[in-house]
């Protein structure tokens, strides 16, 4: 039996485990700054950082994890540089220092939505004169408290550069570096090590020569500058994917949160229809009547998708909306929730955009071969003016925008990369006048993790619904939706949250592409089907618990087995925000689901789908990535089965778990963990 003193540590070290929407609980010391010599060090109790400033440009001298005393395996790296491109080959810029470094404190924000705003720390900066133009640009470290990385950054002056140009925050030896993706944006690992750009389109890349990380640098309307970072940070031993997701939650611009909203795609309109005034305020009073005040359960938004604008005009409500969307606002705040609405940058799709675009030009917004271009002066500056006004006339809480590049991406590329970066510098201008505004950004997105310092989530990519494997339509939906899961998400970015997804979680409506698909509520109206794409799309542990629902469609029990998910995914909000991908391939009729482990217990949902019985071999510890300190038994209680006999299982974290399930069986346990030492005890 371990001690009681072990185990103490292993819960205290496993508070920095758990995820909470309040915020990060990893225990630290004060930070503290220190200067000699033209050094600087940086510590908190977790990290140590030792910069050198004295130089043409200051050098990262060395960094240590004061947890175990490992150290980065690179000296001296230059930490800022500026090139331009000459058509062949990137050319550095003279820097030259302007004045002294200096120190300042960074208050805390108690009521900050991003985390890591609510916690203190110190900062060093140097100003330098980047040539020819003289223009000032100001670099930056700072540590902070609870934080287990360093971060660095550039105030970047908004110039009109003659050619392309580049900021470089790290470029040197560091060896058995490697992406840890294969999309722009990718972070860097070495070992147990991460670092990189925060910028989705950032170039982090790992030669056999040297790494580097670089964001290029790009004037945006409206803007007088823009700011660019980068962050290096330490992970606990086999804890890379949770330390770096902890990492991501106190850098994102707002933390994660379950938004349980209603989408009228497919149900009042389609690419064919649009909706209306009456058929909105009938939606919301439905699902304000069945879930809000029958069953208890609050609807974070009401989302009108595609269909409430005249595309005749740019962004203008049709006549089916004489009053805009004012009388929706007032019909959700009757329900305590809010509206929602999408939005296109590159102006839509079909006939509409044709439309739109038509109108535009005559307008004389910037058009490209795509679509509007949001790097255009004037049409990002209608963009932005309906965003706000969507915000301050009807109290708008969620935008889904719709279009910016191409589907199935990996990366921007030269044609779309000046109008992503108005649509990130147009989120930064959002927040400013909402700060809780939840941005949905969907198709021509890829798996970066840094899209999240702007938006909340992006989409899974694929097609909207598709089919794909065996059974019945729903079946065969589940395994195409998250079978694209693995194939564009998990596959290509291991280090992306899984709870920032667009994945379309229930599917339920009567329209367009679902109806073709047979996968409306009409064509498939299996009610254990539906129960169990229910399951598996809250277990999945997105944050985006989007219903594409008809809500006539639904029965006395659907409403009710829908409004359960609801309260256990709202209840379980702390362990879900730690979901990762378990088992194979579901396009190959592979198990495959997803697990979870936070706040002291754990989630695990498990399918079948293929036409004949499955078994997978699990190792507790692997399933849901438990420190190696961790021990006891796992305690399994089954909060869903469908085709499964439902019974309590008890397992060692160590010990191989055989689990077999019957064709298109599924299963969502709930677990918890006895440590070692202490009977009866709670777990992490």
């Amino acid at each position: 039996m371990r001690p009681y003193g072990c185990v103490f540590a292993v819960l205290t070290w496993m508070a920095g485990v758990a995820f909470a929407v309040e915020g990060a609980k990893t225990a630290s010391g004060e930070v503290t700054i220190h200067r000699k010599d033209g050094q600087w060090q940086l510590e908190n109790g977790i990290l140590s950082a030792t910069l050198n400033l004295e130089g043409p440009f200051p050098l990262l001298e060395q960094v240590t994890s004061l947890k175990d005393g490992s150290v980065l395996p690179a000296k001296n790296i230059p930490l800022l540089s500026v090139e331009s491109h000459n058509g062949s080959t990137w050319q550095p810029l003279a820097l030259s220092k302007r004045g002294a470094p200096r120190e300042t404190t960074i208050p805390a924000e108690s009521g900050a939505v991003r985390i890591e705003d609510r916690f203190p720390g110190w900062r060093v900066e140097q100003e330098f004169a980047v040539q020819p133009s003289g223009a000032t640009v100001t670099w930056w470290a700072e540590l902070r408290e609870g934080a287990h990385y360093l971060v660095m950054g550039v105030r970047w002056p908004a110039l009109q550069m003659d050619r392309p140009t580049r900021v470089i925050f790290f470029r040197g030896q560091l060896a058995a570096a490697r992406p840890a993706g294969a999309v722009s944006g990718s972070p860097i690992v070495c070992g147990e090590w991460f670092l990189g750009c925060e910028h989705p389109m950032a170039s982090n890349e790992v030669t056999e020569e040297t790494v580097l990380a670089a964001v290029d640098a790009r004037k945006v309307s409206g803007r007088d500058h823009f700011v660019y970072t980068f962050a290096l940070g330490k992970t606990a031993p086999g804890q890379l994917r949770r330390d770096f997701q902890r990492y991501v939650e106190r850098r994102r611009a707002r933390p994660y949160g379950l938004f349980v909203n209603y989408n009228s795609w497919w149900d009042i309109a389609d690419g064919g229809k649009q909706m209306t005034e009456p058929e909105c305020l009938n939606v919301i009073e439905r699902f304000g009547e069945e879930l809000t005040r029958r069953r208890g359960v609050r609807m974070d938004s009401f989302v009108f998708d595609d269909g409430w604008d005249d595309p005749r005009t740019l962004w203008a409500f049709h006549e089916g909306f004489p009053n805009g969307f004012a009388p929706l606002t007032a019909k959700a705040r009757e329900y305590q929730s809010a509206v929602g609405t999408w939005l296109s940058p590159f102006g839509g799709y079909g006939e509409a955009k044709k439309k739109r675009l038509a109108y535009g030009r005559e307008q004389g917004y910037e058009v490209a071969d795509y679509g509007f271009s949001l790097a255009g002066e004037k049409y990002f500056a209608r963009f932005r003016e309906i965003c706000r006004e969507m915000i301050e006339r009807y109290d708008v809480n969620y935008f889904k925008f719709d279009g910016i590049a191409g589907n199935n991406a990996s990366g921007a590329g030269e044609k779309f990369a000046a109008d992503v970066e108005a649509l990130l510098r147009l989120c930064e201008d959002l927040r400013g006048i909402k700060r809780d505004i939840y941005l949905s950004i969907t198709t021509g997105t890829w798996p970066s993790p840094y899209w999240l310092w702007f938006g909340d989530s992006v989409w899974r990519n694929g097609d909207d619904c598709g089919i794909a494997g065996w059974g019945a339509p729903r079946q065969r939906w589940m395994t195409y939706r998250d079978g694209t899961v693995k194939r564009m998400i998990v596959d290509r970015a291991p280090l992306y949250p899984l709870n920032s997804l667009m994945t379309i979680p229930v599917c339920f409506a009567r329209r367009g592409l679902v109806a073709r698909l047979g996968v409306d509520g009409l064509s498939a109206p299996d009610e254990a089907d539906l129960r169990d794409e229910m399951w598996m799309g809250f277990a999945s542990g997105t944050q985006l618990a989007e219903l594409y629902v008809t809500p006539e469609l639904l029965t006395p029990n659907s409403w009710d087995h829908l409004a359960e998910c609801i309260r256990w995914a709202r209840a379980n909000q702390s362990t879900l925000a730690d979901v990762h991908w378990v088992g194979g391939n579901p396009m190959e009729g592979e198990i495959y689901g997803y697990a979870a482990w936070g706040d002291g217990k754990g989630t695990l949902i498990l399918r079948n789908p293929a036409p004949e019985p499955r078994e997978i071999v699990l190792q507790p510890r692997e399933v849901w990535e438990l420190p190696r300190e961790m021990s006891g038994l796992i305690t399994l209680r089954i909060r869903y089965a469908r085709r499964v006999t439902p019974e309590p299982l008890t397992l060692l974290p160590d010990a191989p778990w055989r689990v077999t399930l019957p064709p298109w069986g599924i299963v969502l346990w709930e677990a918890s963990l006895t440590p070692s030492g202490s009977p009866g005890g709670r777990s992490p």
